[in-house]
């Protein structure tokens, strides 16, 4: 009951924070067909490109999807628990940062392919490093995190 309340919570928050924009109806269409039924749905121009990002809840699941501005569907990203990321990524994660001290984990399908951002927190600085299914590393990103107990 406690995980269901926490995942109900961080939907709400994941929704909350996504600011609303128009749409072009052949978007939005094309969104209705990928993901019939899908509810809560957040829509926002990404800046100075002819992107669409559209954040909803699917299922169960809080997701945010890309689309062109032609209406094709582009990527989807889902948050996902540590025990549930194949095998390859998970021996990666442990190889990056053997403490455990996973902060999120997010799963990318793009073109066909599937990867794996996942973000650490350590000394200070948060890492970002995006896994392929194969286990392949990429660094994304550092960046200094800054301490509120301070």
């Amino acid at each position: 009951m406690k995980k269901s309340i926490v995942t109900f919570t961080a939907v709400l928050f994941f929704i909350a924070a996504f600011a609303t924009g128009n749409v072009e109806k052949n978007i939005e269409r094309s969104f209705q067909s990928e993901f019939p039924g899908a509810t809560h749905v957040s829509w926002i121009k990404v800046d100075n490109s002819d992107l669409y990002a559209v954040r909803f809840v699917y299922g169960r699941e809080a997701m945010m999807a890309y689309f062109d501005a032609d209406g094709d569907y582009l990527a989807i990203v889902k948050s996902i628990l540590e025990e549930d990321l194949p095998l390859q990524v998970k021996r990666s994660i442990s190889r990056i940062n053997p403490s455990g001290a996973l902060a999120t984990t997010e799963q990318i399908s793009m073109m066909g392919e599937t990867s794996y951002l996942v973000q650490f927190r350590e000394r200070g600085h948060k890492k970002v490093y995006q896994i392929g299914e194969d286990g392949s590393i990429k660094l994304t990103r550092i960046k200094e995190v800054i301490n509120s107990n301070r």
